[in-house]
């Protein structure tokens, strides 16, 4: 099996440089690793740094118009023009630890059934201000240390943990014991057969024009399938602090929630309604909802 690495990204040059580099130092082994930017649209210098990692990287840029958010639609026209068997996707803005790759083909080449896998993010709270100021401050510094280093003193730090650690912990990692593994399926980090994404129809573009969602509805639709779900820590990503609005965020998410809930119309959809992505397998078993059954 050979990978395809999937980067949407939109006005992000600078991160995604950042991101790009850390792939080039990927331990690939005997892996072949094709690299998809799918670009939303930029105005910036995107092309330029396209440009600066084509001799080092097999990079295949494809570029949509800006016609607003539209990820879902990138995400696709990645997974189509993709060349090999496993599709990877991260995000612009990411560094990915060494063994990143590598651990998400591992996963997959081990496993008999049909899965898709989720790795571990580090730098999931960025809305908090001390968080992101502490974050850069204490540990992104990838100019005087390896990526390796980087990744060691986040794993031994216990600080800016991935926000769904709580839900690893709870089912000891065994992702498929959660009643919704479904709703911690963020695209920032997992990886999917290419067979199966095409099957399934790829991400909803209904969810285009708004930010969120997209990602958990693709998940969901698998776990209706039957498809299992495997935490894969090996596979590390930092999450780069980078400004944003997260009223506007909330905003938008809510109206995503609200098709994603009319269109599987059920109990923990609803409820979903209600609280956060990563508190809704808590509430699932504590049952401590008021959403009626």
């Amino acid at each position: 099996m050979s990978v395809s690495l999937i980067i949407p990204t939109y006005n992000r040059d600078a991160l995604l440089r950042t991101t790009l580099q850390s792939v080039v130092e990927q331990n690939l082994s005997d892996l072949t690793l094709e690299v998809i930017v799918a670009d939303d649209g930029s105005s910036d210098r995107t092309k330029e740094v396209i440009a600066e990692y084509k001799e080092r990287l097999e990079l295949n840029y494809l570029f949509q118009e800006n016609r607003g958010f539209r990820v879902a639609s990138a995400r696709n026209m990645a997974i189509k023009e993709a060349k090999n068997e496993l599709c990877v996707f991260i995000d612009a803005g990411m560094v990915i630890a060494p063994d990143f790759v590598k651990s998400h083909y591992q996963a997959h080449q081990g496993s008999p059934e049909a899965i898709t896998t989720i790795g571990y993010m580090y730098g999931t709270e960025p809305d908090d201000l001390y968080f992101r100021e502490q974050l850069k401050a204490q540990f992104f510094d990838l100019v005087k240390g390896t990526a390796k280093e980087t990744f060691e003193l986040f794993r031994t730090s216990g600080q800016f943990y991935d926000a769904r650690e709580q839900d690893y912990q709870s089912c000891q990692d065994e992702l498929n014991g959660l009643p919704a593994p479904w709703v911690l399926y963020w695209t920032c980090n997992v990886a999917a057969r290419r067979e199966l994404l095409l099957e399934l129809g790829g991400f909803d573009t209904n969810y285009d024009g708004c930010w969120g969602m997209e990602d958990v509805d693709l998940g969901y639709h698998m776990y209706s399938k039957g498809v299992g779900f495997k935490l894969v820590r090996g596979a590390e990503g930092l999450h780069i602090p980078h400004k944003k609005n997260p009223k506007e965020r909330e905003v938008q998410e809510m109206r995503n929630k609200q098709y994603f809930y009319e269109k599987f119309p059920a109990y923990e959809t609803e409820l979903l309604l209600h609280c956060g992505t990563h508190e809704l397998n808590d509430k699932l078993v504590t049952n401590t909802s008021t959403v009626p059954i």
